[in-house]
C-alpha cells in the first residue's frame, strides 16, 4: 500500500510540473532583424610628428613617423627596404645581409652605414664618432622598437650638422595597464639563423620599467661568413607627478661579425659564395648609458635635461 501510494504521488507531481512548465510567459518576444557592421583596419604604419613635441619645434619641418609595431616586415634581419617602403626619397641598400645595420639615406646622398644621419635612441646619440658609422657601431634589436621618427631637410639642423637628416628610434614603454607584462619573439630562419628577443615591462605605483634581452645567430650566404649577436637595455622612469619625470636608461649591443672579403667580378662569376678572407673579423661594443628629466614649470614653459 505504501508503495502504491508513493507511485502514485511522483506521478501525480510530474503531472504537475509538466503543465506549470507548459504555461505560456507573459513577456513578450520579438525576433529582431540582423545588424551587419563593416570596418576597415588601416596600417598604414605612417603618420607626422606633433608641431612640437616636449622641447622640440616641428612645425613646417619634413618629416615622417613610422609605427614599427604596425608594420609587417623582417625585424629580425633589419630589412630596410621593408621598414622605409613607405618613406617617400629613401634609398636603402643591403650591404651583408647580416642584419646588424640599416644603410639608408635621403636627399640622394650615400647611404653607406647611415653616415649622413644623426642616429639616436630615443633622444641620444649611439656613437661617439659623429661622422663616422653610426649604424654599424650601436645595433639595437628592431622587436624593441616602438617607432622611428625621421626629420629632414633644416629642422634636422637642432640635432646637429649632418646633411642627411635625423634618425631617432624610439623603444617600447611597457603595458603601463600591468604590473608585469612578458613578451618573446623566436626566429628560425634560413642559413642557420636562430634568434630570441624576451622582454618584461610594466608599471609598478610611479615607477615604469622595461627591459630586454636579445640574441641572434647566423651564417652568410657566402663562406667563411657568420655573426654573432647580442643586446640588452633596462629603462626605468620614475613619474613624480603630472609636471615632473625622470628616466634612467643602459643599452648594450655586442656582435662579432665575420667578413668573407671582397671580390674582383671575374671572382663573382666563377663563385659567388666564395671567401678571400679567414680572419677578418668586426666587433663593436657599445655601451649607452642615459639620464632624461622633464620638468613642466608652468603652461608654457618646459625644461629637459639630458646627459649621456
Amino acid at each position: 500500500m505504501t508503495k502504491k501510494s508513493l507511485l502514485v504521488f511522483g506521478l501525480f507531481l510530474t503531472i504537475s510540473t509538466a503543465f506549470g512548465q507548459a504555461k505560456s510567459d507573459t513577456i513578450k518576444s520579438k525576433i529582431l532583424d540582423p545588424i551587419t557592421v563593416q570596418g576597415i583596419l588601416e596600417r598604414n604604419g605612417l603618420s607626422r610628428l606633433e608641431p612640437i613635441v616636449g622641447t622640440y619645434i616641428f612645425t613646417g619641418k619634413k618629416n615622417e613617423v613610422i609605427s614599427v609595431t604596425q608594420m609587417d616586415a623582417n625585424l629580425t634581419d633589419k630589412t630596410g627596404r621593408q621598414i622605409f617602403a613607405k618613406v617617400p626619397g629613401v634609398f636603402v641598400y643591403d650591404m651583408d645581409g647580416s642584419g646588424n645595420q640599416i644603410n639608408i639615406s635621403t636627399r640622394g646622398l650615400d647611404p653607406h652605414r647611415g653616415w649622413e644621419f644623426n642616429i639616436r635612441k630615443d633622444g641620444v646619440l649611439t656613437n661617439s664618432d659623429m661622422y663616422g658609422y653610426p649604424a654599424s657601431h650601436y645595433s639595437m634589436p628592431l622587436e624593441s622598437i616602438e617607432r622611428i621618427e625621421l626629420v629632414r631637410g633644416t629642422g634636422s639642423l637642432q640635432y646637429g650638422s649632418q646633411f642627411g637628416g635625423m634618425l631617432n628610434y624610439v623603444s617600447k614603454q611597457g603595458d603601463t595597464t600591468k604590473s608585469i607584462h612578458f613578451e618573446s619573439y623566436n626566429t628560425v630562419g634560413s642559413f642557420n639563423l636562430l634568434s630570441s628577443y624576451n622582454a618584461i615591462g610594466g608599471k609598478i605605483g610611479k615607477i615604469k620599467y622595461y627591459a630586454y634581452i636579445s640574441k641572434r645567430s647566423r651564417d652568410g650566404y657566402r663562406r667563411n661568413e657568420h655573426t654573432d649577436y647580442d643586446a640588452q637595455s633596462i629603462m626605468i622612469t620614475y613619474e613624480a607627478n603630472r609636471n615632473l619625470s625622470l628616466r634612467m636608461e643602459w643599452a648594450r649591443s655586442n656582435y662579432v661579425y665575420r667578413i668573407p672579403g671582397p671580390l674582383t667580378e671575374a671572382m663573382y662569376n666563377t663563385d659567388p659564395r666564395q671567401a678571400t678572407r679567414s680572419r677578418n673579423y668586426f666587433n663593436p661594443a657599445i655601451n649607452i648609458p642615459s639620464f632624461l628629466l622633464k620638468w613642466n614649470i608652468l603652461d608654457k614653459t618646459k625644461l629637459q635635461y639630458t646627459s649621456s
